[in-house]
């Protein structure tokens, strides 16, 4: 079930003095406003695959760009997919037809089509991060219950490359966080489709499935976003959701 759709915002760049109007500096920008646009039409493109397989599903809940700010720091997920036996993936998604790189000492970089590699922010750095904050805030929501017991949700996350595009990892980092579309969407049918006893007595109906992941959405906080020079999500006029906010927010 689509709870949240993909909806890209308006972005524009910011730049500081070092990257002012000379031409190296426009330069700079046209080459980011590039990367920009195509890291978001990536996104797009693999939300509206993944909507095309789950969208109609009773026993999976589907959340794109998940953007909220509480207290304890701000949360922002590509990807959020709920179970009816509430496995929680949280999934990052990196931009289409690229080279991704991982140095040993776990720094990042894309290489675009035309072969220029630039640095990003680590996204198995945010990917952990998002894990923390969103059990973190799980806690304070109103969890869902099945025989009088309230239900504790299993974890997992996972770096979402395309499959034309190649991983270069010359860390000790899991190959495995790195999966394509497909094999995403086999990991969560698996999970979706457990029928162990601990699955059954997590199980909640569809309807219940929906209440929790639409109390999530409601405190989603869409706003203006911008892209540093650095390439960097940065979300803009931002105010945290107090915790009472997030202890009443309407089913």
């Amino acid at each position: 079930m689509l709870i949240k759709r993909l909806t890209p915002t308006h972005t524009y760049l910011q730049y500081g003095d070092d990257h002012a109007h000379d031409a190296a500096g426009k330069a700079l920008r046209m080459a980011n406003n590039d990367r920009t646009r195509i890291a978001m039409q990536a996104t797009c493109n693999v939300a509206a695959e993944l909507d095309s397989v789950f969208a109609s599903r009773p026993d999976v809940a589907v959340l794109h760009d998940v953007r909220i700010r509480t207290e304890d720091g701000k949360l922002h997920i590509d990807h959020l997919f709920i179970t009816h036996n509430f496995h929680v993936f949280i999934v990052e998604s990196r931009t289409a037809g690229q080279t991704l790189g991982i140095s040993d000492q776990k720094q990042f970089t894309l290489t675009d089509p035309l072969g220029s590699a630039y640095a990003i922010p680590s996204p198995l750095r945010q990917l952990m991060r998002n894990r923390a904050l969103l059990k973190r805030l799980l806690r304070q929501l109103d969890l869902p219950k099945r025989f009088g017991r309230t239900l504790q949700p299993s974890f997992h996350h996972y770096l979402l490359i395309d499959p034309q595009a190649e991983v270069q990892n010359q860390s000790d980092i899991d190959f495995r966080l790195f999966v394509s579309p497909s094999q995403l969407i086999a990991l969560i049918d698996q999970q979706a489709g457990s029928r162990s006893l601990f699955g059954f007595l997590q199980r909640m109906p569809s309807q219940q499935l929906r209440q929790t992941s639409r109390r999530i959405a409601q405190i989603h906080a869409p706003k203006g976003v911008r892209f540093s020079s650095k390439f960097r999500h940065v979300a803009a006029a931002e105010q945290p959701v107090p915790r009472s906010v997030l202890g009443n927010t309407p089913r």
